[in-house]
């Protein structure tokens, strides 16, 4: 499933231009299967799936990139806000693309990298 959720991605980036403003933000994906990488967030309308990092235009909702939640990537990993934005605003690098998130990722060492590399928070 990895290949097709790259693809569509890839095609949402080059079918739609981003009119500057963008927010970051978790979903879910409802799920009610056996799973590893299941995840349960009693916060959320679905409560019980597949989490995934999303990046979408914050005034029409469209969808720009898209991260699936499989866990760590290393072994006590620290800084995964920091590393989730960092990933879904890669290609919006140099852009000055203005980005909205919550509490949860925002940090001073994420606020500096990303106007290091051209993005607004």
């Amino acid at each position: 499933m990895r290949w097709f959720l790259n693809y569509l991605t890839s095609r949402f980036q080059t079918l739609y231009e981003v009119n500057g403003t963008v927010s970051v933000d978790e979903s879910m994906i409802k799920f009610k299967g056996r799973l590893s990488v299941r995840q349960h967030l009693p916060m959320k309308p679905t409560k019980w799936g597949i989490k995934v990092w999303v990046m979408a235009e914050s005034s029409t909702g469209y969808v720009t990139n898209v991260q699936v939640y499989c866990g760590h990537e290393v072994k006590h990993e620290k800084g995964l806000a920091r590393r989730v934005v960092m990933d879904l605003a890669r290609p919006y690098c140099s852009s000055f693309l203005s980005n909205y998130m919550d509490n949860f990722y925002t940090g001073v060492e994420l606020l500096e990298k990303m106007k290091s590399h051209g993005l607004n928070a």
